[in-house]
Formats: C-alpha cells, sequence, structure tokens
C-alpha cells in the first residue's frame, strides 16, 4: 500500500516506485476490464481511498477507481539511484473535496532546520524484510483492507542539508530533485507503506503545503539515514504539463524563525503535558526573587526531583530563543552527564557557572523553564549533549538551530517517557514546567 495526494480533481500524486511493475519492469498498464481499472500485467485491481483516516470508515464514495497512471519519463524502478522518484494517478471520476497546495518554485521550498510534517499508513517501525506490515481490516461496507495502519499515523522531522543527506547515502542521487529529513539520532521517520505520502511544511499563518513526497531510505528512524523525498518543485513543470491547473503555495509565505520556534515550542510542551499527565513524577522549581521579573532585577531558582537521574534545564524566552542550562560546559565530571538525586535541592544557576544568579533581561515577556529527569539510556550525546549544544552553554548562549533542538529534545522525550509507560516504568522520569515574566 502507497500514499499519494490530491493535487486536481481527477489527479492523485504519488511515488514513481508505487506504480513500477518488478516483475515486468515496466510502469502499470492500466486498462479497463469491465466496470474496472486493472493493471495489465499482474491483473490487480487498483483503487485509491479518499477522504478518511481511518480505513474502517470508508465506504463507496471514498473509492476511486483509476483511469490511468503517468510515471516520470526518466524513472527506471530504483529511486536511490534513478531519483526522479514520482507519477501521477488520473482518477475515473473526479474528487470534489479540497487539493493540497505545493511548493513549485525554489521560493516556497523550506530551509534546512523547518520542522516538517509527514503522514500516512505505513510501518511505525521497521521490518526486517524490508516490505510494509500488511493487517487486515473491513471497511464501513465489510469488504477486507490490507494496511500497516487502521488510522492515518504523522510525525514530524526536522529537514537536514543536502551536504549532510549526501553524506549519509554515498553514490546516491542526492541533488535538486531531492529533500532530506529527519533526526541525527533517528528515532522518527516515514517508513515501509508510507511511500507517496506528503513531506508537509508551513506558511507564515500556519497553513499546510506539500514540498515533497516520500520516496526512500535505509531502513526507518536509524541513525543518521535520513528520509529521502522528492522535492516537488523541481518537478513543477512535469506536474504542469500533466495535471494543468494546480495549487501553488505563495512566494514569501514562509513563518519567521520565531513564529515557527513558538509553533514548535508551544506544541511540544502541550505534547509533553498530555503525556506525562496527573501529578506523579513532577519536578518542584521554586523561585527565589519577586515576581514578575523587572529588567535589571536578579532572581534565581530551585529544582526538587521526585526521582534521581540526569538532568535537563531549558530556558525558552519571550521571542522563543531556547539556552539550555543542563546539561553545560561547566560540571566537572561530563561522564554523570548533569545527574541529580531524589528529594536534594538543586539551586540553577549551576555551581561552578561563575554566577550566583539570573539577572533579568531582554525581550520582555512571558517566559518558560522547562525541567526534565531522563533516565541512563536517554540519548544526551545525540540531543542534549551534543558537543554544538554543549558548546553553547559556555558563556549561556542560545542553542543553535532551535527549531531542529527543540523538536529533537521534546520528541525523544515524549517517546522515551510513552514507551516507559507502556512497560510499567516511568521510575526514571520526571517533568517540571515554570512560567514567568520579565516587565519593564
Amino acid at each position: 500500500m502507497c500514499g499519494g495526494t490530491v493535487i486536481a480533481p481527477q489527479w492523485v500524486l504519488t511515488a514513481g516506485h508505487c506504480l513500477f511493475n518488478r516483475s515486468a519492469l515496466a510502469p502499470l498498464k492500466i486498462e479497463r476490464v469491465g466496470e474496472r481499472f486493472e493493471d495489465v500485467y499482474s491483473q490487480g485491481v487498483l483503487q485509491i481511498v479518499i477522504g478518511v483516516d481511518d480505513l474502517s470508515a470508508a465506504g463507496p464514495e471514498n473509492v476511486y477507481e483509476v483511469a490511468d497512471v503517468i510515471l516520470r519519463e526518466d524513472y527506471h524502478g530504483t529511486p536511490r539511484t534513478d531519483g526522479n522518484d514520482i507519477a501521477l494517478v488520473r482518477l475515473a471520476r473526479p474528487w470534489t473535496g479540497p487539493v493540497a497546495r505545493l511548493s513549485l518554485s525554489a521560493d516556497t521550498d523550506p530551509k534546512p532546520d523547518t520542522s516538517m510534517q509527514l503522514a500516512g499508513f505505513g510501518n511505525t517501525y521497521e521490518d526486517k524484510t524490508g516490505n510494509p506490515v500488511a493487517t487486515k481490516f473491513t471497511d464501513r461496507e465489510q469488504i477486507t483492507v490490507y494496511s500497516s495502519q487502521q488510522v492515518l499515523v504523522e510525525t514530524s522531522v526536522p529537514l537536514v542539508s543536502q551536504q549532510l543527506c549526501s553524506s549519509a547515502y554515498k553514490g546516491a542521487v542526492i541533488g535538486e530533485g531531492q529533500l532530506c529529513a529527519g533526526y541525527d539520532q533517528g528515532g522518527r521517520d516515514s517508513c515501509q507503506g508510507d511511500s507517496g505520502g506528503p513531506l508537509v511544511a508551513r506558511d507564515k499563518n500556519g497553513c499546510p503545503y506539500q514540498a515533497g513526497t516520500v520516496s526512500w531510505g535505509e531502513g526507518c528512524g536509524r541513525e543518521r539515514k535520513y528520509g529521502v523525498y522528492s522535492r516537488l518543485s523541481y518537478y513543477a513543470p512535469w506536474l504542469w504539463a500533466h495535471a494543468g491547473n494546480l495549487l501553488a503555495a505563495e512566494a514569501g509565505g514562509q513563518p519567521s524563525p520565531s513564529v515557527e520556534r513558538a509553533s514548535i515550542a508551544e506544541a511540544g510542551i502541550q505534547q509533553l503535558r498530555q503525556a506525562f499527565g496527573g501529578t506523579a513524577n513532577r519536578i518542584g522549581i521554586n523561585v527565589n526573587g519577586a515576581q514578575p521579573f523587572h529588567l535589571g532585577s536578579r532572581y534565581k531558582f530551585t529544582l526538587h526531583s521526585p526521582v534521581s537521574g540526569r538532568l535537563i534545564l531549558i530556558d525558552i524566552d519571550a521571542n522563543y530563543s531556547v539556552t539550555q542550562i543542563f546539561p553545560n560546559a561547566f560540571e566537572s565530571d561530563p561522564g554523570k552527564i548533569s545527574r541529580i538525586e531524589a528529594g536534594t535541592a538543586l539551586t540553577i544557576p549551576p555551581p561552578g557557572s561563575g554566577t550566583l544568579e539570573f539577572e533579568a533581561v531582554g525581550p520582555m515577556g512571558k517566559n518558560r523553564l522547562v525541567a526534565l529527569v531522563v533516565p541512563a539510556e536517554f540519548p544526551m550525546t545525540a540531543t542534549a549533549a551534543s558537543s554544538e549544544v554543549i558548546s553553547a552553554t559556555n558563556g549561556m548562549q542560545p542553542v543553535p538551530a532551535p527549531v531542529k533542538y527543540l523538536s529533537n529534545i521534546l520528541d525523544q522525550a515524549i517517546s522515551g517517557y510513552t514507551k516507559s509507560k507502556q512497560a510499567g516504568d516511568t521510575s526514571g522520569w520526571a517533568l517540571g514546567i515554570l512560567d514567568y515574566e520579565i516587565v519593564k
């Protein structure tokens, strides 16, 4: 099973390898057989389900027969070495609902470190066979449907540079026709069964538009093995020529860095709160100083954790610049990586940092302190203890690439805590969030 996006009333955008018959070494050949359209080589019926995110809710009105398929002419069946992994499906009857906005020029392409969204019905873990894990579902009409997931699954991943992606895939085609996205340490990714699905950015108003389609990758969620996506702007002339009038994203509509940071921070913190829930495993954070803090005033915090573990402490200012307080470059024993003991008070600024108190400086407005205690297996060296982040803590400078940093560390925390909760042991985790304000 593959995914796709409706980009015009009779056209669905997908990946070329979804419509390539490997046994015949040729594109699918679609012909009408009675009331259905079949692949001539396999005699399999090709249909598209549109307008539902739960396959059990699909009915006849959601099932569309296929009239034709068009592959990019220079795609030969191997996306890693061919590139050009893009295709169109023509529907036998038009779709009357909304269609996707597309990035059809370099001006609307997202930049590296942008947080991207992707969605699909594919695997949520890597299968050793390299194939989608098919599960049997039934739709509203009790017709059998095979898919990895019954309900659409989505996640977010940061866009990475072409140079970084090329270094991860020696000998592969990673050029102007590709986008790459994923975390350095792995974890979240597109997977088998998601092929052809959308890679989505957001404009300055937070509205989505599609920049790529899921093409290939090495495994799913592996360390430094990013997902590779076909870049739609590169194929814009081909898409215009075959699908006609398309809905293009507007140039100059990229969100400002502060807006994007705000979106990632607020969404991530809300998800953290939902994941941890309740009052169990809550870190107490006390403020030593009168609130709100006036510019030039001094203050410090005291933390009390109910569990022992490694502390990650992040300050997010009113402009959503992010400073990591723990771990930091001042710790005398890097092997412990900011160890905190249950029931022991910890004063912030940290001992040995060269300062006894923080000074309230701009920007004025709402600030947030996020404290996490994580177990030993948390990937600290790939997140909070990476060399570039630790370097920034010398002088308490904001972290580089804050969107990537926040997406990375918050996603890892949510994922790790959820797995521990499912296993019935959250004793290594704790969360504390303090809102405070700086005023004139």
